[in-house]
């Protein structure tokens, strides 16, 4: 019985030392080191990697809608104290809700009143544009080739006070594109006519194009990710 107590202690302990998931919410900000400005829960018929629904608009009294709210009262408090105005939206790993963040959040900003603009900044497999019912040609890869100016690649949406920029033209050196000094020009361009510039980003953890682009926004930028806590219902970090 000793014995058994004694292993089943140490198995216990083991388990504890080697599980990474994120417990919590003061977890996820002591491991990350910045604060987390909201919870999006996971939107009831959602269907995961393949969602291109705004739920900002379909379900505007829904949780995940109040979740995207919280995050931009937060936004506009920083953005008031320091300044922030180019925020890039990245995560670890495919299906983390990048692009459903940054087109959600774009629209609860100019909801606000807020003149935005959303930038497809994955130049390898990019989604915004759907969100937006938008084609993906003429975007960010042609005008930082100088084939188009900003102008022609900004479109508008159905949402008053919020535009898009499409990816393109898939490039064949996009991490190139994305931290090279016209991708700077760029940005200052938009800043001259946007309270906010939301960069949507591949995953960090697979490409490099994120990194490159990070130290060109604001800030850290804004991090995304999966919530994992046990049986607890699924939800998503901002």
């Amino acid at each position: 019985m000793i014995l058994g107590l004694a292993l089943a202690i140490g198995l216990a302990f083991a388990r504890e030392r080697l599980d990474e998931r994120v417990g919590g919410r003061k977890e996820l900000e002591q491991d990350l080191r910045a604060p987390v400005i909201a919870l999006v829960p996971k939107a009831p018929g959602q269907r995961g990697g393949n969602e291109t629904r705004l739920i900002t608009i379909s379900a505007p009294t829904g949780g995940a809608a109040e979740a995207y709210r919280t995050a931009r009262t937060t936004l506009l408090y920083l953005a008031k104290e320091g300044g922030i105005q180019v925020i890039l939206v990245t995560g670890p790993g495919q299906g983390e809700g990048k692009t459903t963040t940054t087109a959600n959040l774009g629209v609860t900003l100019a909801q606000s009143g807020k003149h935005v603009i959303v930038v497809s900044c994955d130049l390898r497999r990019p989604r915004l544009h759907r969100y937006f019912d938008q084609p993906n040609g003429n975007g960010l890869s042609d005008v930082l080739t100088g084939k188009v100016d900003i102008p022609t690649a900004i479109r508008k949406t159905s949402v008053p006070g919020l535009l898009m920029i499409s990816s393109g033209h898939l490039p064949s050196n996009p991490a190139e594109l994305l931290a090279s000094e016209v991708m700077d020009d760029f940005l200052d361009e938009l800043r001259k006519v946007a309270d906010f510039v939301l960069l949507d980003t591949p995953p960090s953890l697979v490409v490099s194009d994120a990194l490159g682009l990070a130290p060109k926004a604001d800030g850290s930028g804004f991090l995304r990710l999966r919530q994992r806590c046990g049986k607890r219902p699924p939800s998503r970090s901002a």
